[in-house]
């Protein structure tokens, strides 16, 4: 009988410690997500409300574009870009969640002229699959469309660079539309076959004078790596000779 009482007080022990690591475990796995995801229901709350009250997180005489705001995919800590104005002036503003305050706040500024009727959208990048803010505009003065890059650094925007054919390290600006003799159109798609979309630009240029007039046509493909976007002299030299060899017809000319 003792060898029964004590290994039923043995099996109540192990029941309770199993019952108190499963309620613990609930405690611990209740407040991870209090963190993660409670945290930013506020965030969410706020962000539904539109642009017009993002205002008040500006200083005054700036107002908020309506509907340009976008959210970055992070459950730890909520951010958001939306763009902004103040006569002629336009900025892109970061907005981080503060939980303590349980409001936004304004983290950085990035001075911008393409806010007039800025799109806004939130894009991966790369096999890191890198957030990155994707920003397209109508440029002044010309039927085309100005398609620039912003990548959140912490409490940072900042723009995205790239390195050109020349390994010049420039600002990444992108122009999709008509241009002084000729056309530019940028397109997204996986030239390398990596399973990720590089940045497809493809030139048009009229040049010459007479019977040599004639159109050119070039290709630029850049594929983000190292925190930048890279040109990619293989696949740009691949399609500009695809096009010559495969000419648009002559009614699209």
């Amino acid at each position: 009988m003792f060898r029964n009482k004590a290994h039923h007080e043995a099996s109540n022990q192990a029941a309770f410690f199993l019952l108190f690591g499963l309620a613990l475990s609930l405690v611990l796995l209740s407040g991870v997500l209090w963190l993660s995801v409670g945290s930013g229901m506020g965030a969410n709350k706020i962000l539904e409300t539109g642009g017009s009250d993002l205002t008040r997180l500006l200083p005054p005489g700036w107002a908020a574009v309506a509907g340009s705001e976008v959210s970055f995919d992070d459950p730890v800590r909520p951010a958001l870009v939306f763009a902004a104005r103040h006569g002629q002036a336009g900025s892109l503003e970061l907005a981080v969640w503060d939980r303590k305050a349980g409001d936004y706040r304004l983290a950085a500024q990035v001075d911008s002229r393409l806010t007039s009727q800025v799109e806004l959208e939130v894009a991966e990048l790369g096999q890191g699959a890198e957030q990155a803010l994707l920003a397209t505009a109508p440029l002044a003065n010309l039927n085309a469309k100005g398609i620039f890059f912003a990548v959140r650094n912490g409490d940072r925007l900042e723009i995205a660079r790239m390195k050109t054919g020349t390994g010049q390290v420039l600002p990444a600006f992108f122009i999709d539309g008509s241009i002084p003799n000729g056309d530019s159109r940028v397109a997204f798609y996986d030239v390398t076959g990596d399973g990720f979309d590089e940045v497809v630009v493809t030139r048009r240029s009229f040049g010459g004078a007479g019977p040599e007039a004639s159109w050119g046509r070039s290709a630029d493909v850049f594929e983000w790596s190292g925190g930048l976007f890279v040109y990619d002299q293989e696949m740009s030299w691949a399609l500009t000779k695809s096009a010559e060899v495969f000419p648009e017809p002559a009614d699209q000319e």
